[in-house]
């Protein structure tokens, strides 16, 4: 036990020099991150998008306060799609020339939240309001956050990968990676006590 918070202790110490020596990287992300969630806010969609999105939130809505839905369910989902997520993150990774589609992932995350956001707020006025400061902003933040950290790694496996020719430092990149993966969870966690603690009792009470 005592190794395992030494190493998570160690890890954490790396992240943040990671973060620290690529200061400029992570900034640039973070101001992706927020154009995409401001043009998820404010610009004007299609039918066929606002549908879809339509959609996906009232599904996510009735999985957190159906009495017939297990909350577990949403925590498995949270489980693939963040594997989804550092899975694409760890194929870009592999080649400098294809870098790019790091920052469209991180704009997409954005431009996700924001949609979600604004159709929350809209439809289910002050619960959706709770909900969205409480439970949606909180995950999303944790989980990008985290795979921000893995595209910083990636991005400087990436040129080494490219230069070199062989993945000699492959497999510490992938422990790295899975680790940020875990750690990433904490949002899904986070989700699933809230949910389950606060919004289900007091929607079931009262």
């Amino acid at each position: 036990m005592r190794n395992f918070f030494n190493n998570l202790s160690d890890f954490k110490d790396d992240m943040n020099r990671k973060i620290k020596d690529n200061k400029l990287m992570f900034f640039i992300l973070l101001i992706i991150y927020a154009a995409g969630l401001l043009t998820g806010i404010f610009l004007k969609k299609s039918s066929t998008v606002n549908i879809y999105y339509i959609e996906y939130s009232e599904n996510y809505y009735y999985r957190i306060f159906s009495e017939s839905e297990s909350v577990f369910s949403l925590l498995f989902l949270r489980i693939i799609n963040n594997l989804l997520f550092f899975s694409v993150t760890v194929l870009v990774s592999l080649t400098i020339y294809i870098m790019p589609l790091h920052f469209i992932i991180i704009f997409y995350r954005g431009f996700i939240l924001g949609v979600v956001c604004v159709i929350i707020f809209t439809t289910y006025s002050i619960n959706g309001i709770f909900l969205t400061i409480l439970v949606v902003f909180p995950q999303n933040l944790i989980t990008t956050f985290f795979l921000a950290v893995a595209i910083i790694t990636g991005t400087g496996h990436a040129g080494i990968f490219t230069r070199q020719r062989c993945f000699s430092g492959f497999k510490p990149f992938i422990i790295s990676i899975l680790t940020l993966y875990l750690l990433s969870l904490i949002g899904a966690v986070y989700e699933l006590i809230i949910i389950s603690f606060v919004f289900r009792p007091l929607n079931f009470l009262f």
